[in-house]
């Protein structure tokens, strides 16, 4: 009999493994001679044990796979215990700049700027930048840096804000005009990039420099919609803009790392892990419970196939990418945690069978979501929805530009979140955002607060149904202090109901862009609808009538019904309706208010005073309270 032969012997009776930072491997993973590493646990680990994970930080090599053979598997971290994809960077290996490098920086940094010599921190070839934004998804953000646990900012001019666009060219290396002549004194410009807004408000990219000449910028690449004048961008990863604390620059020839860091006591780290730390596959009753995942290129946590996994008091902050990919199964939890400082937004959550409306039942409750489009702006939710039967609920959702939650399918249920602060650099975009979809009916927005929703534009939105999409119930939400509540973008069946609008620029947006600019659009909706088996049985039991959509005025916004809400100090219900909407669709029964109203936001919790009070009907009454978790969540 071999050592690990009697070692798993005489462990195999174990219920609770135990792993920490001063264990050994060699040992039994009992509570007085813990394992060292995570890999080494969950060998050691049958379904239905538990896995205690001390306080200690663990690096995460590589991908770790929990499969259908530990079922019932409970991993759980005991004080600060942390799953990182990132490497510690000594302050050993941190020297002055030298050469060339040292005078291209500005005169104000050169003492302050540390560089380290990646090859002696051992972590490969730093990767090349790749596009970001609107329209370029990846599954890897590159090599990040985090100081004091603050994420650093890629080397940029200018600091704060943005730059604008001057006269342009278009066509396969657009380019455009500068006002001021910065960048005709950098050296380093092999690397450089821009980052914008180069049409719309809703379309981030970013873009390599191909060249600077005769006071002109000239990109590498066109955007998707084309560049134009007068539109926000500013240049980043360029070594001679590393001029205040929290700016870093990696040279990729040389291998160098170069940084002024926002607090000269933090500790540095450097993300480098290009694969998810844990993987649940086809797992079933699976809990990772008060574990902290940080500093990873990947998403750290991908749980696909399976039941009811659940991942609880955790936290996932400084990430490249998303912090959760849930795919397939049914009943997958997430409950109780915190998401901060995210790349590319919070989870994703796909799952159940449009074509027999089957639900996933997978649900993301009682957790925070906040500074999760920290790389891409626009369209990188906190929480991304595709299928079948999702809930999310009773979650908090601040500080992103674009949107919090954007919806894809059939049957989801949205309730008692609260949305604050969202949108503030983008536009046309909404707090909760769905769209171009006859067949995605059955959604409930419901018991929510939106507040401060505010951007650079005039749509942006506490619930935007973009395009035409039908079948949404919108109903007993609060929309304090928004540029606009919701809008109703054309779309037939949605239903908005009793809900309570105070202080919005406008409160309602109902519109037939069916019949009039958008009137191009059938053949898209068209294809889109006839992907779904729409007049099947499980279908047209479930929402009547939608197998005569393509019959019956297809582009019209017809059988809307919006009733019974409440505007105060936002303007009337027929401010921005349009008549084809009113003729097709049932406007009835709303109320509005001029002047002041003692209702107000104090934290997550609405307030509303007698005064209004009186004025809103019996059912609203509900609306004054706290939204958001019910439950205390992990800080940071």
């Amino acid at each position: 009999m071999t050592w690990a032969t009697i070692l798993l012997a005489a462990t195999s009776g174990l219920t609770s493994i135990h792993v920490s930072p001063l264990g050994d491997d060699r040992a039994d993973g009992s509570s007085s001679r813990p394992v060292a590493t995570f890999e080494r646990a969950l060998s050691l680990a049958d379904g239905g044990d538990t896995i205690v994970v001390h306080e200690g930080d663990y690096r995460i090599s590589r991908a770790i796979t929990i499969g259908a053979d530990k079922s019932g598997l409970k991993v759980i971290g005991e004080g600060n215990a942390i799953l990182r994809g990132g490497v510690k960077i000594p302050s050993s290996l941190f020297a002055a700049p030298q050469g060339e490098a040292a005078q291209d920086l500005p005169s104000s940094a050169r003492n302050n700027v540390k560089v380290v010599d990646l090859k002696k921190l051992g972590v490969g070839k730093p990767p090349q930048l790749q596009r970001r934004g609107f329209n370029h998804r990846s599954n890897m953000a590159p090599f990040e840096l985090f100081v004091g646990d603050k994420p650093q900012t890629l080397a940029r001019w200018p600091n704060n804000g943005y730059l604008r666009t001057g006269q342009t060219t278009d066509g396969g290396r657009p380019s455009f005009a500068l006002s001021d002549q910065r960048p005709s004194q950098w050296r380093n410009v092999d690397d450089a990039w821009v980052y914008g807004y180069f049409r719309w408000d809703w379309a981030d990219d970013s873009i390599p420099v191909a060249d600077f000449r005769d006071g002109r910028v000239t990109l590498s690449a066109s955007h998707s919609y084309g560049v134009i004048a007068n539109k926000p961008f500013y240049f980043e990863n360029v070594l001679e803009e590393l001029d205040s604390p929290g700016e870093y620059f990696i040279d990729r020839k040389n291998d160098l790392l170069y940084f002024w860091p926002s607090d000269p006591n933090g500790d540095v780290y450097l993300s480098v892990a290009d694969h998810s730390m844990l993987r649940i596959i086809d797992g079933t009753d699976v809990t990772i419970d008060g574990l902290r995942f940080e500093t990873s290129r990947a998403a750290p946590v991908e749980i696909a196939g399976g039941r009811r996994v659940t991942i609880k008091n955790s936290v996932f902050r400084n990430i490249g990418m998303y912090g959760v990919k849930i795919s397939n199964g049914a009943g997958h939890r997430i409950e109780s945690s915190r998401f901060t400082d995210l790349g590319e937004g919070g989870v994703l959550l796909y799952g159940g069978d449009r074509a027999t409306l089957t639900p996933a039942g997978h649900a993301v409750v009682d957790s925070v979501f906040e500074r999760f489009m920290r790389r891409s702006r626009t369209l990188r939710p906190g929480v991304d929805v595709y299928g079948v039967g999702m809930i999310v609920k009773a979650n908090t959702f601040t500080d992103a530009p674009h949107s919090a939650i954007v919806f894809h399918g059939n049957d989801h249920v949205i309730e008692d979140n609260f949305f604050g602060d969202l949108l503030d650099e983008t536009g046309d975009g909404g707090a909760v955002y769905g769209g171009r979809d006859w067949a995605a009916r059955g959604t409930q927005i419901r018991h929510n607060l939106f507040y401060k929703i505010h951007g650079e534009g005039n749509v942006e939105n506490g619930v935007y149904l973009d395009d035409q999409i039908s079948g949404v119930t919108i109903e007993e939400n609060a929309f304090v202090d928004c540029r606009l509540g919701l809008m109703v973008g054309g779309g037939r069946d949605n239903v908005v109901r009793d809900n309570l609008f105070y202080d919005c620029d406008r409160a309602l947006h109902l519109d037939s862009r069916g019949l009039g600019w958008r009137a191009y659009g059938f053949n898209e909706l068209k294809s889109i609808l006839e992907k779904v088996p729409y007049q099947s049985a499980a279908w047209t039991r479930k929402y009547p009538g939608i197998e005569r959509t393509l019959q019956d005025e297809p582009m019209a916004p017809k059988g809307n019904i919006v009733s019974g809400n409440v505007l105060l100090k936002s303007g009337r219900d027929t401010d921005m309706l349009e008549a084809a909407f009113r003729s097709k669709s049932d406007v009835r029964e709303n109320t509005s208010a001029d002047g002041e109203w003692d209702v107000r936001v104090t934290g997550r919790t609405l307030v509303i005073g007698p005064r209004a009070m009186a004025r809103i009907p019996q059912g609203m009454h509900s609306l004054a309270r706290t939204y958001g978790p019910r439950v205390s969540v992990p800080s940071n």
